[in-house]
């Protein structure tokens, strides 16, 4: 269980993400909240501090990333097996079933997405797009969050998790 300092410091980061992303694209910065409970995503406006929307995905939902163009957002799902790709852009969601349980996650540009799979002890590499494996890496026992440059993936505690 995290310190409750480490878990500010967590929320902090991921809120200055959040900002950058929404700087970057000249709209207001969006976060976005798992809710493993309604097996959702919240999104809220950050300037204005509101809830705008709340997209469903599949249930046991853990961490979450997003890509480098902010367009997509990336859940994993440990006890199912699969990770959700959510599109900003249209709000929708749709499941790729990748087997084992996906933990981690980070995406990169040029359309790759990385998950940690603590029970096998691997990285699998995914094309963004058709998620497709490219890659299935050891990398040793029980790997666990992901960062790619740029980009902040919050760890899994037994709360909502928060990225950009």
């Amino acid at each position: 269980m995290p310190t409750p300092a480490a878990s500010i410091a967590r929320i902090l980061i991921v809120l200055l993400a959040c900002m950058l992303t929404g700087a970057a694209k000249g709209t207001a910065p969006l976060l976005f909240v798992v809710n493993e409970e309604k097996a959702s995503v919240a999104v809220f406006d950050t300037h204005k501090d509101t809830q705008i929307g709340d997209v469903n995905i599949s249930p046991g939902a853990a961490e979450i990333a997003a890509a480098p163009d902010g367009l997509h957002l990336y859940i994993t799902h440990p006890a199912y097996g699969k990770i959700t790709v959510l599109d900003k852009e249209t709000m929708t969601a749709r499941g790729i079933g990748i087997g084992g349980s996906p933990s981690g996650i980070a995406a990169k540009a040029g359309g790759r997405v990385f998950v940690t799979d603590p029970g096998r002890g691997t990285l699998i590499v995914l094309d963004a797009e058709s998620g497709n494996r490219l890659a299935e890496i050891k990398v040793g026992r029980a790997p666990a969050g992901l960062r790619c440059p740029c980009r902040i993936v919050a760890r899994s505690w037994p709360t909502p998790r928060i990225s950009a």
